[in-house]
């Protein structure tokens, strides 16, 4: 295999290969994070349907806690009986309309209750602490505020390490009623409308979810499964006042926390690009297989043309050597037998360009066509050419026009500046005997032959200046028009004409054509002609 057909293989493969992983792994990173949103959606979800029960258990206490406070009767006797039968209440309190706390009595004999309740509320007296806080005025302790015009509420505040919780009203004679909550019973409370630790009665060893407080530690925790130290949470969720301060955080198991998330999206992308690749190689292999069956095809045909011109060559040179001697040998007088006698030597001399032209471009392609300059005159062998093409050129009405310069000897290959200069006059022959004019000059220029072969044919369009030089490019394949030609003239006349350190260019002209050649031919004898 050729290397740049191997390197255009290898691309043809690994560039739809690399495409298609590229897209597969993609997809499969999007296929994940829009997995990993849904299932963080439904994670808190649950932590959300799990706040709401704990804030109707709250509201359930609140209610509670207003029957007590509303039944009471506000005087020493009877809160203490009402704590004493109450044990969610730690203690209760009644603020006057006036502003001064009424109960515990700060004038009269206390229990160790009460004595306690003022030590653990001191900041609410000292700092005369209203109940009243504007919600927009949130209180950096953490307390719960309430809106002016509330009649009753929650109220929370800092004791030790954790919050405590107040439900207080406002009754008609302008007296504020509240309770403590027993914290440590709030929380047996809570907890126990919470599913079981225990994996095996939650019945769920997929996740682990804990209810955090103020200070980060754990309160409560459920689920069958433990994450590893430090890991963090996937989700959490901050909990509904009267229990701002505490959270609730979600650690799923490994199998929702990405590791195996989307995994099986991700072996039916993978699945559906192995399979696009068997594909994609079958197809190359076949190409390959098709494109090398052609190729194969094309060099057997070119072999065979190669092979048919070598073994015409030998009988066609002896046909023309034999006619060349035979038309000296006829007399001069002799016009018809001289006729049919040009008319052989003509054909077979372009028999001979064809073979010639032939064998050149199956050498170029195995890299095998050279010049071999030789001491030599270039103007003899321009002028041996345009001798050959002389009686067709003749009988089909031309002018001819020579100015070939004298030429001293230089190095140069005759045969080649013949092929050369007998593709291009053959050429003016085929496709510009409309013109009727062939002109070929040539002169020296230093180290250099120059050659100028022009007609005043049909001309080449300006976009076609180029692509003639290119192998098997003829401007017109219609055989109809007359004029015949395999396109590779123009393609081993350059070859030939940069081998020999020159080029052959077309000069732009606004009639006709004309081809510039140049060669590279110093000269032998160190002077000019």
């Amino acid at each position: 295999m050729k290397p740049r057909l191997a390197v255009a293989f290898i691309a043809l493969v690994l560039v739809p290969l690399a495409a298609v992983v590229w897209l597969t792994i993609r997809n499969a990173e999007h296929e994940k994070r829009a997995l990993a949103k849904n299932v963080d959606a439904l994670l808190l979800a649950e932590l959300e349907a799990i706040a709401r029960q704990l804030s109707a258990s709250m509201e359930a206490r609140a209610q509670a806690m207003l029957r007590v406070l509303d039944g009471l009767d506000v005087d020493a006797a009877a809160i203490r009986e009402a704590v004493r039968k109450e044990p969610s209440i730690r203690q209760i309190f009644v603020v006057g309309a006036d502003g001064r706390l009424a109960h515990p009595p700060l004038d009269a004999p206390r229990n160790d209750g009460e004595e306690a309740f003022l030590r653990r509320t001191e900041h609410i007296w000292t700092a005369e602490e209203s109940f009243f806080r504007p919600v927009d005025q949130p209180d950096p302790k953490g307390t719960t505020a309430r809106a002016p015009g509330n009649r009753g509420g929650w109220y929370t505040w800092y004791w030790g390490r954790d919050v405590n919780f107040i439900y207080w009203r406002l009754d008609d004679e302008g007296r504020i009623r509240g309770a403590e909550l027993d914290r440590m019973a709030l929380l047996a409370g809570l907890v126990g409308e919470l599913p079981s630790t225990h994996a095996e009665a939650a019945g769920d060893r997929s996740s682990r979810i804990e209810l955090v407080g103020t200070d980060g530690s754990v309160i409560y925790a459920f689920g069958g499964h433990t994450p590893l130290a430090g890991a963090a949470p996937r989700v959490s969720k901050e909990l509904d006042a009267p229990l701002a301060s505490w959270r609730l955080r979600h650690y799923p198991s490994p199998g929702l926390e990405g590791k195996e998330l989307g995994r099986g999206a991700k072996l039916g992308a993978f699945a559906a690009a192995f399979v696009l690749a068997l594909v994609v190689v079958a197809l190359a292999i076949y190409v390959f297989r098709a494109a090398g069956a052609d190729a194969r095809e094309a060099r057997r045909r070119v072999t065979f043309v190669n092979q048919v011109s070598h073994e015409l060559k030998t009988p066609l040179t002896n046909i023309r050597m034999y006619a060349e001697l035979l038309e000296e040998a006829v007399d001069e007088d002799d016009a018809e037998p001289r006729r049919y006698l040009g008319v052989i030597v003509s054909e077979s001399q372009r028999l001979s360009r064809l073979i010639g032209n032939v064998l050149s471009l199956a050498r170029k392609q195995r890299n095998k066509l050279g010049v071999r300059p030789a001491e030599g005159r270039a103007d003899l062998a321009i002028a041996a050419v345009l001798d050959q093409f002389a009686p067709s050129l003749e009988g089909a009405g031309f002018e001819v026009v020579r100015e070939i310069a004298p030429d001293a000897k230089s190095l140069v290959d005759e045969d080649a500046l013949g092929q050369i200069v007998g593709n291009l006059v053959s050429n003016v022959e085929k496709y510009a005997a409309a013109g009727k004019r062939l002109s070929v000059r040539s002169r020296r220029d230093g180290d250099k032959v120059v050659v100028e072969v022009a007609d005043r044919g049909p001309g080449i369009p300006r976009s076609q200046r180029e692509r003639i030089f290119a192998p098997f490019v003829r401007l017109s394949d219609d055989i109809s028009e007359g004029a015949s030609g395999t396109g590779i003239g123009l393609a081993i006349a350059r070859e030939l004409a940069r081998l020999h350190g020159g080029d052959l260019e077309l000069e732009p002209r606004e009639t006709g054509a004309a081809f510039i050649l140049t060669l590279y031919a110093p000269l032998t004898t160190g002077e000019g002609p």
